[in-house]
């Protein structure tokens, strides 16, 4: 089934862009804080917010950017919750490469 939800396509390439593009390091944190800050923004009509498939596969592939946000997430309510999302990363990837496909 195809879904036309043109905001979550387009947050899906920035995370991909970030993932190839930014280094695994803790000075580059807020550039994904302020990543996911937007993607709680976006409100998908057809589907759910893939928050947990995107957390999992931000936890396997940075890391150190995780662990940066996971220490900066006490005092930040978004965080706190969303570093506490746990999925598996082949499940997440294979979901999210699942949606990736499914939207128009």
């Amino acid at each position: 089934m195809k879904y036309h939800e043109p905001e979550l396509k387009e947050v899906i390439k920035q995370f991909e862009q970030l993932l190839n593009r930014t280094p695994d390091k803790p000075e580059h944190v807020i550039t994904f804080k302020i990543f996911l800050r937007q993607l709680l923004r976006v409100k998908p009509k057809q589907i759910n917010l893939p928050a947990a498939e995107i957390i999992a596969v931000l936890k396997n592939d940075k890391p150190q950017i995780f662990r940066t946000l996971k220490l900066q997430s006490t005092d930040i309510a978004y965080l706190h919750y969303l570093t506490n999302i746990n999925m598996d990363y082949h499940t997440a990837n294979k979901k999210l490469t699942s949606l990736k496909e499914s939207l128009n």
